[in-house]
């Protein structure tokens, strides 16, 4: 993964061959410096890294230990608590300009709230939005995509199966409601117990643009699946993802108005579309690996063209 903070520099983790270290690159893309190594010791890391940005440009670390490590601008190691604020999902958690945590996931044994706002020390500050009846219950997911672009307001989407459907709301980090856009789209039907779709991530930036993905499956998804289950099988994830798409959609949160959405398929999506943007801007990074297990970024930017 790639995040980049006010200075330009670009910070990579999870290169094959390098577990538990942060790369620094600086904004033309050369090589900085690197920091991190493998251990469970203050400053080290452990496993497969997600990385956040606060407005202090100090980067917040999960790893696979369960561990929430903060590093100051300079790359130094300030402290560690327990990352349960994180839960391991990029697109549910975001790091608020103060350096605390907003997530939305399963992680906590309030399931009557569906955002948690957790301190640097680790513990529960506040808890908000109630979940309703009709998405609540024993098994049922309570993770939504979140949207942080700075400030005292985010944005999140529904949770998988939401009966509401395609709903993208506005909330303060007060607890209060802000904004609601529903987007009518036939496709989107969360009754579809074979077909669901889901807002699979969520970016807003400084101008009020909130890009969207959404994953659905194709025509054939739900007929693949009924056959491999005939056949005591599963489908490779080859298989799912040639009858999967990615819906890539812009809309202005100021009038409300969807201004693009367009279709990939999900193999050509993993190419072509960055599912991870830098704060506050509609420019991001695609990461490949080579045939010869080389790992590349590749900063591209959304544009919107007239058609």
């Amino acid at each position: 993964m790639v995040v980049r903070d006010s200075q330009g520099r670009l910070y990579t983790a999870n290169a094959p061959g390098w577990e538990a270290v942060i790369s620094v690159w600086d904004p033309g893309g050369e090589y900085v410096s690197s920091f991190g190594r493998p251990g469970e010791g203050p400053g080290e890391l452990s496993g497969r890294l997600n990385i956040f940005l606060d407005g202090q440009d100090r980067l917040h670390v999960r790893d696979n230990s369960l561990s929430w490590s903060v590093f100051s601008s300079g790359h130094e190691f300030l402290w560690r608590v327990s990352a349960n604020a994180m839960q391991g999902l990029v697109r549910t958690t975001a790091i608020l300009d103060n350096g605390m945590a907003l997530t939305s996931n399963d992680g906590y044994a309030d399931r009557t709230r569906y955002f948690h706002l957790v301190d640097s020390t680790g513990a529960l500050y506040r808890t908000f939005a109630p979940v309703g009846d009709e998405v609540s219950g024993a098994g049922v997911s309570l993770w939504r995509t979140l949207a942080y672009g700075g400030g005292d307001t985010f944005w999140a989407g529904p949770v998988l199966g939401d009966p509401r459907g395609y709903l993208l709301e506005e909330w303060g980090l007060d607890g209060t409601l802000r904004r609601a856009f529903r987007r009518e789209a036939s496709w989107f039907d969360p009754r579809d117990e074979e077909n669901r779709v889901a807002v699979e991530y969520l970016h807003i930036d400084e101008s009020g643009l909130l890009y969207v993905v959404v994953i659905r499956a194709t025509e054939g998804f739900a007929e693949a699946m009924k056959k491999a289950r005939r056949l005591g099988q599963r489908l490779t994830r080859e298989e799912r993802s040639a009858l999967t798409e990615a819906v890539v959609e812009i809309i202005d949160t100021r009038s409300g108005e969807l201004l693009a959405s367009e279709v990939y398929p999900v193999s050509e999506a993993r190419e072509l579309v960055p599912t991870q943007l830098f704060r506050g801007i509609m420019q991001g990074a695609v990461y490949r690996e080579g045939r010869d297990g080389i790992p590349s970024v590749t900063i591209v930017s959304v544009d919107l063209e007239a058609r």
